[in-house]
């Protein structure tokens, strides 16, 4: 594509002449990826699922009936796993594998940066929300930096993204084996303009997002009081359409593709890629690659916003999914929330089916000769009103009764609990309540052993999330060692944030002198031990270490390690010490004081 190697060279954003091949070019992209989310399953299934958690579960045609109950047993189902897997303690570590001076100050410096930036930017409620699109079906995640945080210095961004928000090119799964990964989201004008400044200034804002709704005029042959009675549907159907106003903030769809190119230099002219200020351009000699670590191209309201290498040092896609359960046949995850609906929408209708036959038993229907009563006679009967006394027309050839109430089968209350049954065991709540019914109620520890063996859902989930979180460890590690500088580690650690690498030029920089950026990053791995990660799975360790602690084969410093307790073992050994030295003291001011009595 000569349109791309015409571009290399200004760094940030293609010439006029060539904004609209660029603009062609990624909308046709963008086409094909739409129109590929659009036409799966997984489309439908995520807006479906969320009606579901949220009670919205009956249709306007689901059923004929009037009764339409909601026993919410999806939304209990959700958050409960959700809690489960949220509720994480992860022995995790970063290491570099090198023996060069400085690194082992380093890989000490980002185990304890990697921990409070974790505290620091609430990571578990962000989390929650990836894990909560992961169990509809996929999670998808952005490590990023940004550096409007942090006070202006700069920080890490973990960002959840919508599964509908976010689309993948030439990927049988791997996200790093992905052609194109596409980010898009809905912002303000304004927002571009702070970001990207005068570039934005001629962005065009979508009419879907920037028009405001119009509103349903009264047409003149319905009066006041008809037209306040009508429902918004009828009004919609029956009214005047007024056009909308634009919105005071108007919007438009920023679209992020992050690609790999592999467009080589042509010509006999050295080049720079990217910003000449950051710390992450580079020169590029003539036949080389233009873009080793990546390609991004930002576009929104027509116009191209940026166009550069990638520029993270560690050349990935900064994105990561959470799959509950992978599956090789498709992308996307498997829902584990599709089974639960399903089931739920069986025990709607028959809970509405109950509540209909309650009804009719309550309030039964009275059958009778239309000429048996006068038409005023009919519509103010009350039949339901105790005490009450109906008078009818000897003439008619019957007098009117009460329908007979329908009765359920005995097949009915079984199913349904045969369903919540089904449903439960998606989760521990059914091995509790069989532990609970049991004669003898086990004891807390028990319960925990009969929880965890029926977790196997929780626990496969679990490794899931294990890979997910390893995955943006890495970027995360990746993205703080080429942009905590030493003001950064200063400002949370003080002195002890600095590493000798930090008083070679580049100064400030932990990147040893003379090392490519890419070779850097690369040194640094970041994994999570295995069986560490979920409460549930240590619960089995614990007891077995208070078990060898009993049999005096630990001792308690091992296992005040394996509680993963933060305590200052020598401060509570002194303590311990000052409490048995004033029991001792009391116990012998007490025997003192017997043997006084005694004389």
């Amino acid at each position: 594509m000569v349109w791309l190697q015409a571009m290399s060279s200004l760094g940030e954003r293609p010439e006029i002449k060539f904004e609209k091949e660029v603009l062609a070019w990624t909308e046709d992209v963008y086409d094909e990826a739409d129109r590929e989310l659009t036409e799966s399953h997984e489309f439908r299934l995520t807006s479906k699922v969320i009606d579901f958690i949220q009670g919205r579960q009956w249709s306007a045609k689901a059923r004929f009936g009037r009764s339409r109950p909601v026993s919410n047993r999806v939304f209990r189902q959700f958050m409960e796993q959700v809690g489960l897997l949220t509720d994480i303690q992860p022995d995790f570590k970063v290491k570099f594998y090198d023996s060069l001076d400085g690194f082992s100050e380093i890989e000490k410096l980002m185990n304890q940066m990697i921990t409070v930036w974790a505290g620091d930017t609430d990571f578990e409620m962000r989390l929650s929300q990836v894990v909560m699109y992961g169990l509809i079906h996929t999670g998808p995640a952005k490590v990023q930096w940004n550096p409007s945080l942090n006070g202006g210095l700069g920080d890490v961004e973990f960002k959840h993204i919508s599964p509908l928000h976010y689309m993948e090119v030439g990927t049988d799964g791997d996200t790093q084996d992905a052609e194109v990964c596409i980010a898009r989201q809905v912002v303000t004008q304004q927002y571009l303009l702070r970001k990207y400044g005068e570039v934005a200034r001629g962005a065009k804002p979508d009419m879907a997002f920037s028009e405001l709704p119009g509103r349903d005029m009264r047409p003149g042959r319905i009066g006041k009081a008809s037209w306040a009675r009508l429902s918004p549907q009828l009004r919609k159907l029956m009214g005047t359409q007024m056009s909308g106003n634009m919105s005071k903030y108007p919007r438009m769809m920023l679209k992020e593709f992050w690609m790999k190119d592999d467009t080589k230099l042509d010509g006999s002219i050295s080049v720079r890629v990217g910003r000449p200020d950051s710390n992450w351009s580079y020169m590029v000699e003539p036949g080389m690659p233009l873009y080793p670590r990546g390609r991004v191209i930002i576009t929104a309201g027509g116009k191209v916003l940026e166009d550069t290498c990638n520029p993270y040092w560690h050349g990935k896609h900064p994105f990561a999914k959470y799959r509950a359960f992978r599956v090789p046949w498709q992308t996307a995850g498997l829902s584990g929330m599709e089974p639960l609906v399903a089931m739920q929408n069986i025990l709607n209708r028959i809970n509405g089916g109950v509540m209909d036959t309650i009804n009719a038993a309550i309030e039964p229907t009275l059958i009778g000769p239309k000429a048996a009563l006068s038409q005023q006679g009919w519509d103010s009967l009350d039949p339901g009103a105790p005490g009450g006394k109906i008078q009818y027309n000897n003439n008619t050839p019957r007098p009117p009764e009460f329908k007979k109430p329908p009765e359920l089968g005995n097949y009915v209350l079984p199913f349904e609990q045969m369903i919540e049954k089904e449903m439960d065991m998606t989760s521990g709540s059914s091995a509790i309540q069989q532990a609970t019914s049991k004669k003898q109620v086990p004891g807390g520890d028990s319960l925990d052993m009969i929880f965890n063996s029926r977790s196997t859902n929780i626990r496969l989930m679990g490794r899931g999330l294990q890979s997910f979180l390893t995955d943006t460890g890495s970027l995360t590690v990746g993205t703080m060692l080429q942009f905590c500088d030493s003001r950064h580690r200063i400002m949370k650690f003080g002195a002890k944030g600095l590493v000798a690498n930090d008083f070679e030029p580049l100064y400030g920089n932990a990147k040893p002198s003379g090392m490519e950026p890419e070779s850097f990053v690369r040194k640094a791995t970041f994994s999570i031990r295995k069986g560490s990660l979920l409460s549930i799975e240590k619960s089995e360790e614990i007891q077995w270490a208070f078990a060898l602690r009993k049999m005096k084969d630990l001792s308690r410093k091992n296992l005040f390690r394996k509680l993963d307790v933060n305590m200052d073992i020598d401060q509570n050994d002194r303590e311990l010490k000052e409490e048995m030295a004033e029991q001792l003291a009391l116990a012998g001011a007490a025997g003192a004081l017997q043997h006084g009595k005694k004389k």
